[in-house]
């Protein structure tokens, strides 16, 4: 699984666990018993990594047979993620978000993309779609998804579930479920937001239609998308 830092993978880190009976890390658990009552240890088996970038030798030798991007605005990316003293510096870190992009489109592997927005907005209908995308049994019929999002803010905010302690500690930050997709990029001027999408169509041109033309909102750009 492919993802920037807060882009809300722990939630999808979350009901993986929760139904499967594998982890997503070595170091740490969010769910101590899963959906049909089996005990997560620190001796279940890892099979869904988070990475925040991936090579295509390390796709080789890790023999990586599948790969699920998650994908958050890049505007909003920008605030939370790039730091520096101007546009230039700042934007830099972007980097690192479309290496991504490129390394899902080459992969010729089965692969999902998994926005940020969506899967907060519609989550059962989000993760039934990416569990059946990695053959993991779920079931939704009784399933209350605000007590499991309360569960999981508590792991963000407590460090971890008393039963669990220490292993869910350090784990990255999950999404709080918040429904306004720009509440960071409020901090941003409207030269700055024009910078952005000038600087994907520019450089990037070929991901940004492929996949982040949600994302893009600059009437300032003339060049054709489509």
């Amino acid at each position: 699984m492919l993802s920037l830092p807060r882009c809300g993978s722990n939630w999808i880190r979350y009901w993986f666990e929760y139904f499967s009976n594998e982890n997503t890390s070595e170091r740490n658990i969010l769910v101590e018993k899963n959906h049909w009552g089996e005990l997560r240890t620190d001796k279940t088996f890892a099979t869904l990594y988070k990475r925040h970038e991936l090579t295509k030798e390390e796709i080789k030798l890790r023999e990586i047979e599948k790969i699920v991007l998650v994908l958050r605005d890049y505007k909003e990316c920008f605030v939370r993620h790039c730091i520096g003293r101007n546009f230039e510096s700042r934007v830099k870190r972007l980097n690192q978000y479309v290496d991504n992009l490129y390394t899902y489109d080459s992969f010729m592997g089965d692969k999902i993309i998994m926005y940020y927005e969506d899967f907060v907005l519609n989550p059962k209908e989000s993760m039934q779609r990416f569990l059946n995308f990695l053959n993991i049994k779920n079931e939704w019929g009784d399933i209350d998804i605000e007590h499991h999002k309360n569960v999981s803010l508590n792991l963000y905010e407590s460090g971890g579930l008393n039963s669990t302690g220490i292993q869910t500690r350090g784990s990255p930050s999950i999404t709080k479920g918040c429904t306004n997709f720009q509440f960071h990029q409020k901090s941003l001027h409207t030269n700055t937001k024009h910078e952005l999408d000038n600087w994907f169509t520019q450089n990037h041109g070929i991901v940004l239609n492929k996949y982040l033309k949600r994302y893009y909102q600059n009437p300032m750009v003339t060049t054709n998308l489509l």
